[in-house]
Parts: C-alpha cells; structure tokens; sequence
C-alpha cells in the first residue's frame, strides 16, 4: 500500500511535519502542491 502527503506550506511548518510524518511511515510519497499545482495520483 502507498501513501500520499499532499501539503501545502507557505512558511515551511507544514513541510517540516510532512517529512517527519515520511519518517515514521514506509512507503509515503510528500506532493507540495506549490511545487507540482497538477500532481499525477
């Protein structure tokens, strides 16, 4: 099973428990949507 975080950080707090929430968990693809506005999932 995958797992996507899509987020949104404008200050970067977001982000921060994105990737610590990766950490925790196999198999987690982070989407930012201010880097990828149309994400293939």
């Amino acid at each position: 099973m995958s797992i996507a975080i899509v987020y949104m950080s404008k200050h970067g707090t977001t982000q921060k428990v994105a990737n610590i929430l990766k950490e925790k968990i196999n198999s987690v693809e982070l989407i930012d949507l201010r880097k990828n506005k149309k994400p293939d999932i």
